[in-house]
């Protein structure tokens, strides 16, 4: 059994991890990279429509 607070969570952390990945040196510059990352961003939103939860846009602190 799980618990959909616990399921939005992980996307989300999932999701602010993917957008601070792209705020690193030289991410922005390998469209491979990229293409990746989108794909990955898709497959979380996947995800949570298929469990009816909405997610927010990371607020994502730039360190680099």
């Amino acid at each position: 059994m799980f618990i959909k607070e616990d399921v939005r969570s992980v996307l989300q952390a999932l999701l602010a991890t993917n957008e601070t990945l792209a705020g690193m040196p030289g991410m922005d510059r390998d469209a491979g990279i990229q293409q990746y990352r989108q794909g990955f961003a898709a497959a979380i939103a996947a995800t949570a429509a298929a469990f009816d939860i909405k997610l927010q846009r990371p607020d994502v602190i730039e360190r680099w």
